[in-house]
């Protein structure tokens, strides 16, 4: 399966805070392989508690295995007010 995805993403925290963010996946099958990869880029919209304010980016790249753990790889960038 190839093709263009919309994503819509909550993280939410042992305490209750959540940050809110939304963006753009891509999914390509890797060649020679039976196996996928998924590229996600993600716009940090805002956030609760401790995290009001968050802005920022979230990158990953996820490589399913149906036999095992996912291997992922994530960078992210994020600016918030009131984060001490």
């Amino acid at each position: 399966m190839n093709g263009l995805g919309r994503s819509y993403v909550e993280y939410r925290m042992e305490n209750g805070d959540q940050i809110f963010a939304r963006g753009f996946f891509l999914t390509h099958k890797l060649p020679g392989s039976d196996r996928s990869t998924n590229l996600t880029e993600l716009d940090i919209t805002g956030g609760t508690g401790k995290f009001r304010g968050i802005r920022g980016i979230v990158r990953a790249e996820t490589v399913p295995d149906n036999k095992a753990f996912n291997q992922n790889r994530t960078v992210s960038w994020a600016r918030s007010a009131g984060v001490a």
